[in-house]
């Protein structure tokens, strides 16, 4: 048999791969080894398939050897970083057409949804459009058909003088409530009396004269000018709102006379349970409204201020001013109507005396 050459690296038995690469080989010298290069088993695996069938004998199964030997050699290169990166932009370059027709997809898909919704923005631009348009000309017709409004200021000034009458018969009807004020040792300086609703500020006028110390809120700028000209204290604000601002247990008294019955029912109850936590322990709350106990106020005066809300049986604010926390609470009937006179029968008295009695009713508690 031909003798192997000298220079040729033997690698060991059973090597197919040159991730062993640095395994030992003999020298034909004997006794010397030396770490083969992957390089160098590549060299030596091509050359066995060169030699032809009689190498092949020799080894005994050399192509078998070079399959092995060429699936070695790619695992280990594709172990490389650069090798594994070029495979994985190869495998990726074969799905590229596949992955581009896909988005293509997805894009044309996302084009026509735009598209839709564009027509459907233009649509709806279009109806708000008319709508505004419509809106204007309603306005305008609204404003066309209300003429003056009942409410603004210099109407409700002189519908005040028409249908409640002189300033100077008010303040004589609110001397009744003096001694409630008196007893509770409101109207001093650290303890004021608020009037709520002031209108024209008669309430404010008498307790002034009596060297109490009040202030007034009203949301009619105009009463409010005629008020601060006669060198009281008042501020324009609506009432809730002014209450919810003011400190807690800072007033003797929180009055408002004729406001309640122009409050929704949810404003009304928010009025009360401020006026409870901004009256002192000891202080007191007067609210004068129209009386719907009287039969001609109940179907008839009462309906003569077009911003009345709705009549307030007695029962009813008596319920809300208990329900909020005040005690004790009383109503008393003012300015009786009388319009019936001269002697009346046992069986028509009870009636007469609906026509008869108090156009309005003050009820009253106080905070123990």
């Amino acid at each position: 048999m031909k003798p192997r050459d000298t220079d040729e690296p033997i690698p060991s038995a059973g090597a197919t791969d040159p991730a062993s690469a640095g395994r030992r080989a003999e020298s034909p010298a004997g006794g010397h080894q030396r770490q083969i290069t992957p390089a160098e088993w590549v060299i030596h695996q091509m050359a066995t398939i060169d030699r032809g069938p009689a190498a092949g004998a020799r080894s005994g199964a050399p192509r078998q050897r070079a399959r092995r030997g060429a699936a070695a050699l790619a695992r280990w290169l594709i172990r490389l970083p650069i090798v594994g990166r070029l495979f994985w932009w190869m495998k990726m370059t074969v799905k590229a057409p596949r992955m581009t027709i896909e988005i293509l997809d997805h894009l044309a898909a996302i084009r026509a949804e735009m598209d839709s919704l564009r027509a459907l923005i233009a649509t709806n631009a279009a109806q708000t459009a008319e709508q505004l348009v419509l809106i204007r000309r309603l306005s305008v017709d609204v404003e066309d058909l209300k003429g003056e409004n009942p409410v603004s200021e210099s109407a409700y000034d002189a519908f005040e003088a028409e249908f409640r009458g002189d300033s100077q018969v008010i303040g004589q009807r609110a001397e009744v409530y003096l001694p409630v004020i008196t007893s509770v040792s409101a109207g001093i300086p650290s303890f004021p009396i608020l009037d709520i609703g002031c209108g024209r500020g008669e309430w404010l006028q008498l307790l002034n004269a009596q060297g109490l110390t009040a202030k007034g809120v009203d949301s009619n700028s105009a009463f409010i000018e005629k008020v601060r000209a006669l060198g009281l204290d008042v501020e324009e604000a609506e009432a809730v709102y002014y209450l919810t601002r003011a400190t807690d247990e800072s007033a003797g008294a929180v009055t408002a006379f004729h406001v309640v019955e122009h409050l929704e029912i949810n404003a009304l109850i928010a009025l009360i349970r401020e006026a409870y936590r901004v009256i002192r322990p000891g202080g007191v709350v007067i609210l004068e409204t129209p009386n719907p106990e009287n039969i001609v106020v109940g179907s008839c005066s009462f309906y003569n201020d077009p911003t009345h809300r709705r009549p307030i049986p007695p029962p009813t604010l008596s319920f809300y001013l208990r329900h909020a926390g005040f005690s004790n609470v009383t109503v008393t009937s003012l300015a009786p109507l009388n319009l019936v006179q001269g002697p009346v029968s046992d069986a028509l008295k009870p009636i007469v005396d609906r026509f008869n009695m108090g156009q309005d009713y003050a009820a009253i508690g106080y905070k123990l």
